[in-house]
């Protein structure tokens, strides 16, 4: 429930992404080669491998800069193109984000603690900043088109950076809680482990030996 839905807690990849299973390229063809095309179905996918591109030929530009003193005009315009194109696969983003935030919501109203409804409120209000940042996204990429007014952008991206802004320090604080209840829930494990070893007549140290001498416990 943290962080712009565009990016799964688990895997990091978009909300709302489906995987699609490879079509059958024969027993001969490597793994890795299926493992791209898979990821490449994924729009989501698709956007962080023309974004690898993209920032790939900035850096190439910028070091022709450094040591020649100019860049090559056409590896500007591959890159700005790559720019255009990544705004298109990332269009209507935002509605990938509702399931997240409709969930935020019910988790809300079954809140039974206090502090359950302090995590929910911030967990609502980063997915609803998460939403409103694609959805300015989208409006600022109408502004550069011709689609809405250009007199819009300036004040569009002001508004965007800031919900992008807020949302990656709630991101961190709900990252930071998460880690400090995994460290709860080792120690509390390692705990009753130790317990149950003593509960059987040898001490954690001694079951520890046993065990690398390939003895049974």
């Amino acid at each position: 429930m943290t962080g712009r839905d565009d990016v799964c807690e688990c895997c990091g990849g978009a909300v709302g992404a489906r995987a699609v299973e490879p079509p059958e390229m024969g027993r001969t063809a490597p793994l890795w080669l299926l493992q791209t095309e898979s990821v490449l179905r994924l729009s989501d996918g698709t956007d962080k491998f023309t974004k690898v591109a993209q920032y790939s030929g900035r850096l190439l530009s910028q070091l022709m800069l450094v040591h020649t003193g100019s860049s090559v005009a056409r590896l500007d315009v591959f890159t700005g193109r790559l720019s255009a194109s990544r705004k298109v696969l990332r269009l209507g983003r935002w509605a990938y984000s509702l399931p997240g935030l409709r969930d935020d919501l019910h988790d809300l109203r079954e809140a039974k603690t206090g502090f359950q409804t302090f995590l929910a409120s911030w967990a609502v209000t980063n997915s609803t900043l998460g939403v409103a940042t694609d959805f300015l996204d989208d409006m600022i990429w109408a502004t550069k088109i011709g689609l809405l007014p250009a007199k819009w952008r300036d004040t569009l991206e002001w508004y965007s950076e800031r919900c992008w802004y807020i949302t990656c320090f709630i991101d961190i604080a709900f990252t930071l809680y998460h880690l400090v209840q995994l460290h709860r829930q080792l120690a509390a494990a390692t705990a009753a482990r130790d317990a149950a070893e003593r509960r059987g007549g040898l001490s954690p140290a001694g079951r520890r030996r046993r065990r690398q001498q390939g003895q049974p416990d």
